[in-house]
């Protein structure tokens, strides 16, 4: 699996790129490896593992994204949603 940081991310246009840690060309994002990673956006400087496809369009892609710690820091962990609930249950 391949390691980067996101360059950018447009959820609007549903694009970005991804620089590789190895230093080689940028790859592209797609909303579509987002959304299947779980995730609803990407951070400029986020770290990223994936897999590169070569799309219908002939270019390379990432797929299969995962963040290097096995999930995403933009989903909250059990742990994050429990002690939320239990906060708001008490504020109640």
């Amino acid at each position: 699996m391949a390691t980067g940081k996101v360059e950018w991310f447009n959820p609007v246009m549903g694009t970005g790129y991804i620089k590789p840690a190895d230093g080689g060309t940028g790859i592209l994002v797609r909303r579509l490896a987002v959304e299947l990673a779980g995730w609803k956006s990407l951070s400029a400087g986020q770290e990223l593992q994936y897999e590169v496809a070569t799309g219908l369009d002939g270019r390379l892609s990432a797929v299969s994204l995962r963040s290097p710690a096995g999930r995403s820091a933009n989903r909250k962990s059990s742990a994050d949603a429990s002690s939320e609930m239990a906060q708001s249950e008490a504020a109640d």
